[in-house]
């Protein structure tokens, strides 16, 4: 398993990733 670090680190990149995505589909939604 990874460290607790590594994948705090992970998860954090993944999150910020989705939420851009998801921005950018409730933009596209609204319009």
């Amino acid at each position: 398993m990874a460290p607790k670090k590594a994948k705090k680190r992970i998860e954090g990149a993944n999150s910020n990733v989705f939420s851009m995505f998801e921005q950018a589909q409730i933009q596209e939604f609204k319009e």
